[in-house]
């Protein structure tokens, strides 16, 4: 007798990727400048390296707004936040030897990044 799986509906949906996650920071940011583009690596690369876990990269997919963060970076290990809150220190003061048109831009970043 040959038995087969039944299945209704979809599948859920994968987990979103560091690289997705990431583009989703760089989404919420604007302008899309040089600065945008430079914490939009440190997410990939911190999420890559330090392996963030689903719930992580999730929180982040689904933040629709930075003056809505939903604090994600609470939900990381605090070594694995610190790696990133160094990362992306080093990404502000490349933006603070930008041309001053960008730097208060990148002090609201900064404040988001922060929460």
């Amino acid at each position: 007798m040959l038995m087969s799986a039944c299945r209704h509906g979809s599948a859920p949906p994968s987990p979103p990727l560091c690289t997705q996650a990431a583009d989703h920071v760089l989404s919420l940011l604007e302008p899309k400048d040089d600065h945008a583009r430079d914490v939009r690596g440190v997410f990939e690369t911190r999420c890559t390296e330090d392996r963030w876990p689903v719930s992580v990269r999730t929180c982040i997919v689904g933040t629709t707004s930075l003056k809505d963060p939903k604090h994600c970076k609470a939900r990381l290990p605090i070594t694995v936040r610190s790696h990133l809150k160094t990362d992306l220190a080093t990404a502000g003061a490349r933006a603070k030897r930008a041309p001053s048109s960008g730097r208060a831009r990148a002090r609201m970043r900064r404040r988001w990044i922060r929460s």
